[in-house]
């Protein structure tokens, strides 16, 4: 049994001296709103963050950027905006080296356009674009660099009837339009949410549509040809509520659509995963969770296959939302679960691969009336079993033996999590005496994970015997 902690506790200590170790960051003023959405690395190990916030200096809320150097220590920060009310929803380096940052701006008749910058690495301002006219709404979620050195950006634009369509506009590296295209009908809404290239040129694009328009959406998903011309459209529709956040290629040439959807017994949310294929036939569609809010919205392929992904979930006494990250199994499975945040909604955003063999993720905290940019990186070793890097200490001061109860009288009143060695949460709550029975349970490795206010204290490696 000895053997076997010291051979965990050696590959975690190997494991750990070629990364950065877990950390995670509140950016922005505390008498101020600021929202995180989305993140990039440089290959210099530089972090981008890409929020907004009302402490700008243009006019109601803000473009905030924050840039940090590898360990999450900001270097400065940054506002874009007009003069009305502007939100970012995205950015990404484009093929000159620089940074798109995309969003939407408020105009003076109080509608919606795109809004585009483009920036150096060093925060100067090279491009700036407003996307759209007056006489409509156009918002657009996400761009990416496309093969013929082109940019093309998904989103929504409304019609003459006052709905919403899905907009999918393409420009050259200059912001000149190239084509844009509306799809969608006189009498649903359709917003899109991600689009992806694929190896031929062309393209695959997710949307929530309202079929019926009785506010009930369904996801969809098309597949453009490389001049905007529909090859295919699917919506997977389900009796009730769905929406999807993104869609990912696969090691397996497949899609992965992910999002979140309410289940026959409760309107509160699970996580949604769909995997299609090329031709968009379904392979399966899976709702995972436990009824009681949860929801995913971005995540990055593991290189076993799994998926890492982040989203919102609800904390271990069910009284708030946290900022979540957990392993999406080849099994449909989940584990791994990771939970962030305080007291009120903590929400993750985007996770990308750090230069440091592990993850980076933006998202938003909020304490009381006061939200921040919430930057998190969590080593890979957090994801192959049940052990936390950042929280098990490499010299077993944390590792107890036990047999049949675990002492917690210390910890009173603490919210827990137990998981097993492979990740998997087996029981949660409170602790309300003074050990937790574990007589139903094998002997073995397993991991307690303990919070105080929804706060992190430590995490506990036991052997059972």
């Amino acid at each position: 049994m000895k053997y076997s902690i010291i051979v965990i506790v050696l590959f975690l200590s190997l494991e750990t001296q070629a990364q950065v170790a877990f950390f995670e960051k509140q950016l922005g003023d505390s008498f101020k709103i600021s929202k995180g959405r989305s993140i990039i690395q440089a290959d210099d190990s530089t972090i981008y963050t890409l929020g907004f916030s009302n402490g700008g200096p243009f006019g109601g809320n803000d473009f905030q950027l924050f840039k940090l150097d590898m360990y999450g220590n900001v270097l400065w920060e940054k506002f874009f905006g007009f003069s009305f009310d502007d939100y970012s929803s995205y950015m990404d380096f484009n093929n000159d080296g620089n940074i798109w940052l995309l969003g939407e701006s408020y105009n003076v008749s109080g509608d919606i356009n795109a809004a585009l910058f483009e920036i150096d690495t060093a925060g100067n301002i090279l491009n700036q674009y407003i996307l759209g006219v007056l006489t409509r709404n156009e918002s657009l979620k996400k761009i990416i660099a496309t093969q013929d050195d082109n940019y093309i950006m998904s989103g929504f634009a409304s019609d003459s009837n006052g709905l919403n369509d899905i907009f999918i506009k393409k420009i050259d590296a200059l912001g000149n339009p190239i084509w844009d295209f509306q799809y969608g009908t006189d009498t649903t809404n359709e917003y899109a949410h991600n689009i992806i290239e694929l190896a031929d040129g062309d393209y695959l694009v997710t949307y929530d549509i309202d079929l019926i328009g009785n506010s009930i959406y369904d996801i969809g998903a098309m597949r453009l040809t490389s001049d905007g011309t529909i090859v295919w459209d699917t919506v997977f529709v389900q009796p009730q509520t769905e929406g999807c956040q993104a869609i990912y290629p696969m090691q397996n040439g497949n899609y992965l659509i992910i999002g979140e959807g309410t289940t026959p017994s409760s309107s509160e949310f699970d996580f949604i995963f769909i995997e299609i294929d090329g031709d968009g036939n379904l392979i399966y569609y899976r709702k995972v969770g436990d009824a009681l809010a949860n929801a995913a919205f971005s995540a990055v392929e593991h290189t076993d296959g799994s998926w890492i992904v982040t989203g919102y979930s609800p904390d271990t006494m069910g009284t708030a939302l946290d900022l979540v990250v957990f392993k999406y199994n080849l099994d449909g499975s989940i584990s791994n679960f990771h939970y962030y945040g305080g007291s009120n909604i903590d929400i993750g955003y985007q996770i990308i691969k750090s230069k440091h063999n592990g993850y980076l993720i933006i998202g938003t905290d909020k304490i009381n009336t006061v939200s921040y940019q919430y930057l998190l990186h969590i080593p890979a070793t957090d994801f192959i079993s049940g052990l936390w890097d950042e929280e098990v200490n490499n010299d077993c001061s944390n590792v107890l033996l036990i047999h049949n109860e675990i002492v917690v009288s210390d910890y009173m009143d603490h919210q827990y999590i137990l998981s097993d060695l492979s990740g998997k949460c087996i029981d949660k709550g409170i602790i309300t005496k003074s050990v937790i029975n574990m007589n139903t349970y094998l002997g073995g490795h397993f991991f307690l994970k303990l919070y105080k206010y929804n706060r992190h204290i430590t995490t506990l490696h036991l052997v059972k015997y």
